[in-house]
């Protein structure tokens, strides 16, 4: 590629960062010289611009200081991993010093793009990110071909705090909130739990008919078919339609493979397996397990559903008569965003249920439950005691119940239970 080319790239995309309204993100990453920061992610949930308010927002770089490419922009058409390097040199050409910072967004479109960020990190002089998602190689991927270089983060879509930040919304933390305010929350918590939470759908909610449709058809649809050659599109769309249908619930692929086989279709239980991963992978839903002292056992129990965005499954419910499991969708997302390396989650079925299990370094820290109740009468008994058998079952002390707007602590057999409304704990405030 023509370096006065790559020369005009940089400096338009500037001019035109310059130009984005880049709204605040809680995400945060760690960028160092010594690893290449990955951002992994479902499509449309906000990787550039997450990477662009850190860039701009909280590092407060200025034009010099970051390099920036997005390797599927029609202005790169052409671009070798050899030009990807030589970016470097024409940076420091136009600004007179080489960058702290190099982002490059999609770099699987340029064969052999990894040579070139292998080469840029071995110089040990540049701080890297990479972001990206396609049919191509997933976000997951890309990670896993820089080998043991990198550092990886997830990003999700909007937190409710973020949300609210989108609308406008920012309640001043410390001291009780005007009630004007808390029912300023509590409205816009049930326009996010009816409507989901990627950042296009909160920025233009009446386009989410088309836009989820366009998700799953052009995105979802190209990322497994296209990138693993699936052939049989009727059978991944039954699969698709079946998590959305089950989410916050438990999906058994045996009850799939029942009800495809009783329409014809051939195909095995351990390809409608790869299929539930593949969907895990593209950060389309993910699969809880049932809690066991056993990790032979629990990885072989009935997983539970959830959906990245449960938006999604707008298309086929009334959300806003579904809230109590969209309220467990949400919870399951925040933990995902809050879960460290020593964090596992599962759900229980001690009793009835347990919504999620939450293992710190081998040991269960937390029991927590979520029921759309307001005051304490609208809470079943059956959740309670089974919080109070988890307890004595688990050797666990730290329980929650996460209601919609019932909040109190209360002692149960001996046992001290936290009551938080979703809103706050959402907000952890």
């Amino acid at each position: 590629m023509e370096r006065k080319a790559i020369e005009r790239y940089l400096i338009n995309k500037k001019e035109e960062i310059r130009s984005l309204t880049v709204k605040e993100r809680l995400t945060s990453f760690e960028v160092s010289k010594q690893f290449v920061t990955v951002i992994v992610g479902a499509r449309r949930t906000g990787k550039t611009y997450g990477v662009l308010d850190f860039l701009l927002n909280k590092l407060r770089l200025k034009d010099p200081d970051f390099l920036y490419l997005n390797l599927e922009d029609v202005d790169l058409d052409g671009i070798t991993n050899k030009d990807i390097s030589d970016t470097v040199n024409v940076h420091q050409q136009i600004y007179g010093v080489p960058p702290s910072i190099i982002y490059v967004d999609e770099p699987q479109v340029v064969q052999d793009w990894e040579k070139a960020i292998y080469s840029l990190h071995e110089k040990k002089s540049f701080k890297i990110i990479i972001t990206g998602s396609s049919s191509k190689l997933l976000s997951k991927e890309i990670a896993s071909a820089l080998r043991g270089r990198t550092l990886t983060y997830s990003v999700y879509p909007l937190s409710f705090k973020e949300y609210l930040s989108f609308k406008g919304v920012t309640p001043k933390e410390g001291g009780p909130l005007p009630s004007s305010i808390k029912n300023k929350i509590m409205y816009e918590l049930s326009a996010y739990l009816a409507t989901g939470s990627l950042p296009d759908i909160v920025i233009n909610p009446s386009i989410s008919s088309k836009f989820y449709n366009d998700y799953i058809d052009l995105i979802i649809f190209r990322d497994i078919v296209e990138r693993f050659g699936i052939k049989n599109i009727g059978i991944i769309r039954f699969v698709i339609k079946s998590l959305i249908t089950s989410f916050s619930k438990q999906a058994s692929i045996h009850s799939m493979y029942k009800a495809l086989k009783g329409n014809g279709q051939k195909i095995s239980k351990k390809t409608l397996y790869s299929y539930v991963f593949l969907l895990e992978d593209a950060y389309f839903s993910f699969q809880l397990k049932k809690f066991n002292f056993s990790n032979k056992k629990s990885e072989l129990s009935i997983s539970k559903t959830y959906l990245n965005d449960w938006g999604v499954a707008s298309m086929m419910l009334d959300l806003k008569t579904e809230i109590g499991r969209t309220m467990e969708n949400a919870v399951f997302i925040e933990l995902k965003r809050r879960q460290t390396q020593n964090d596992k989650l599962y759900y229980s079925d001690i009793g009835d249920e347990i919504d999620f299990v939450k293992v710190e370094k081998n040991k269960v820290s937390d029991l927590i439950q979520v029921t759309y109740a307001s005051n304490k009468n609208e809470i079943k008994e059956r959740e309670i005691e089974n919080l109070l058998s988890g307890s004595i079952k688990l050797n666990c002390n730290d329980l929650l119940v996460i209601t919609w707007d019932y909040e109190a602590e209360e002692k149960v057999k001996g046992k001290k239970i936290r009551f938080v409304p979703l809103w706050k704990w959402l907000l952890d405030v």
